[in-house]
């Protein structure tokens, strides 16, 4: 054996090992979000959005804010009744199961676009982009619904 043979077996096993990074799976996403939509908006100044949001591991997670570049800001809010009223609460967050699905829908969770920056139509969806405490975060687009009230079974 030569004084080149080592070496020559060492290059020859590393050219014939895959690439580390090759080998291992694209990262999955942590959370997806879907089924985003959005009102027409009434007084043109600001508008809600509704989303299904999925949590894919096996921990706990919350929607931590949200934001999108049509809307000086996006606010977490929550309907609940008090009496003969509804009224509509900010919250910081909004918890997101273990392997959960979160569903906004009116009368519940909802995002608040408001001091809209540009027309909204039904023909062009609207850009947000939300952020979780462990999922990072996720770009969605919300369909515009024509239908101003009513939505409850979306």
């Amino acid at each position: 054996m030569n004084a080149l043979t080592p070496a020559l077996i060492v290059l020859a096993a590393l050219a014939g090992a895959p690439d580390a990074a090759a080998q291992s799976p694209p990262a999955a996403a942590k959370v997806t979000v879907r089924d985003a939509w959005a009102r027409l908006p009434t007084d043109g100044r600001s508008t809600t959005a509704y989303v299904t949001v999925e949590n894919l591991t096996d921990v706990e997670d919350r929607l931590i804010g949200a934001s999108s570049p049509w809307a000086e800001r996006v606010v977490l809010q929550r309907q609940v009744n008090e009496g003969y009223n509804v009224v509509k609460r900010t919250v910081t967050s909004i918890p997101l199961k273990a392997r959960g699905i979160l569903r906004m829908r009116p009368g519940g969770y909802q995002l608040a676009l408001e001091g809209l920056n540009r027309p909204i139509r039904a023909d062009v969806p609207i850009p947000l982009t939300l952020r979780f405490a462990n999922g990072g975060v996720v770009d969605a687009k919300a369909e515009v619904s024509k239908q101003l009230l009513g939505n409850w079974g979306r």
